[in-house]
């Protein structure tokens, strides 16, 4: 029993030292870098290899993100992102055998926070959401035994997102950044890049 509530009262204590040292974590501008898992490929695998000797990467996907105070607690975010997959198969007229599907989000939302303000603890979760464009492409090559041949075809289409995340201070200029959202993407269905989005990152703040 006296060990629990030692172990309370530590937790409580350094909560309290964090929400004092770390104060109002809410500046002005910022920057996030992200990494993480795009649902591109739904019920395929991130890496997959079978007896033919096809390999299959999905999923992976990143993001460079800044920030940017319009009041308390709402924020502009701009958004630069990439994910895809690529597949190789084995073919018994090429050497390589290469298709690459990628799309290159450019997204412009607004972030919200909870609990700024009077509220000075470390722990910030936000929703976000907005739109902007995707730059889709194909691309397939095929090394052959005689020739090469490289095909490329690329379309802008626009899109929607909504999620949310949290920001867990370790400064006032230091953050750890978990965030989710889903994307919609040319406002189809059944868009083969439609999904959820999962990332883990760090973020950067300046100003006041």
């Amino acid at each position: 029993m006296k060990s629990s509530l030692k172990k309370i009262t530590v937790c409580a204590t350094l909560l309290l030292l964090s929400s004092t040292l770390w104060g109002q974590a809410n500046r002005s501008s910022g920057i996030f870098l992200r990494g993480g898992f795009w649902d591109v490929g739904k019920s395929e695998p991130v890496i997959s290899v079978n007896a033919m000797g096809d390999v299959s990467v999905n999923r992976f996907s990143g993001w460079l993100v800044f920030v940017s105070k319009i009041s308390e607690d709402r924020f502009w975010e701009l958004s630069f992102g990439a994910t895809g997959k690529i597949k190789t198969y084995a073919n018994a007229y090429y050497n390589d055998d290469v298709h690459v599907a990628s799309l290159a989000p450019i997204l412009l939302g607004i972030r919200r926070y909870f609990h700024v303000g009077d509220f000075n603890y470390p722990l910030q979760p936000y929703y976000c959401y907005g739109g902007g464009f995707n730059l889709e492409t194909d691309i397939r090559v095929l090394d052959g035994y005689q020739d090469d041949e490289t095909t490329i075809h690329s379309r802008v289409k626009p899109s929607l997102y909504a999620g949310g995340g949290l920001n867990f201070h370790l400064s006032e200029w230091l953050a750890i950044n978990i965030d989710g959202r889903y994307h919609w993407i040319n406002f189809e269905k059944d868009h083969r890049f439609n999904g959820f989005d999962f990332t883990f990152g760090f973020g950067i703040f300046w100003g006041k």
